[in-house]
């Protein structure tokens, strides 16, 4: 693979012109004199690249280059990781795709069947409901849970049947009981 070395010539300045490449061979001569050695913490290699193209090494100022080298670092174990297990390794922060900057790991993992918002609303609303039915007697819960909690709801007439009760004195206590949950949860029913 191929490498370039890009070092400033005057590492006090910036510009276009103050740049000077050089071979691998200069360049490890270059790191074996004490301007080099002065400057190693300045020289990093240049995140990411395609295969086939050369790896660059610039001089940037030191947040950066540590910054690049981190970088490096997390793809080098990230590729090691993949060969040793097999698998491809998706970072949750970085795109997957360069030209697509919009698409991150987190709309790649996103599961569009979970509505996280809608069910902790749904048990927040379902712990209030049933703070609120201890509070009914006991024939008042009886009658809600089978007229609306239940997985099979019943109707009134069904409720009579099923437990011996008028239905008149069902419709009594369902009234009641919606009447009173009403008033104990508020505007949430």
């Amino acid at each position: 693979m191929k490498k370039e070395f890009w070092i400033k010539k005057d590492p006090a300045k910036d510009g276009q012109d103050n740049w000077k490449k050089l071979s691998s061979y200069e360049f490890a001569r270059f790191m074996e004199t004490a301007d080099g050695k002065s400057r190693k913490e300045n020289i990093a290699r240049i995140p990411g690249g395609e295969p086939g193209e050369p790896i660059i090494y610039m001089e940037v100022d030191s947040q950066t280059a540590k910054e690049w080298k981190r970088e490096n670092n997390r793809a080098c174990y990230l590729q090691k990781t993949m060969n040793a297990l097999g698998i491809e390794v998706i970072s949750y922060n970085v795109s997957p795709n360069v030209e697509d900057w919009e698409v991150n790991g987190e709309a790649l993992l996103e599961d569009p069947d979970c509505h996280v918002e809608d069910d902790v609303l749904r048990s927040i609303l379902t712990e209030n409901m049933l703070d609120a039915m201890c509070h009914l007697s006991e024939i008042e819960q009886k009658v809600i849970t089978h007229l609306y909690l239940s997985d099979e709801p019943m109707t009134e007439h069904e409720f009579e049947k099923a437990f011996g009760v008028k239905r008149c004195t069902v419709h009594y206590y369902k009234v009641s009981a919606l009447e009173k949950l009403r008033e104990m949860l508020g505007e949430n029913v």
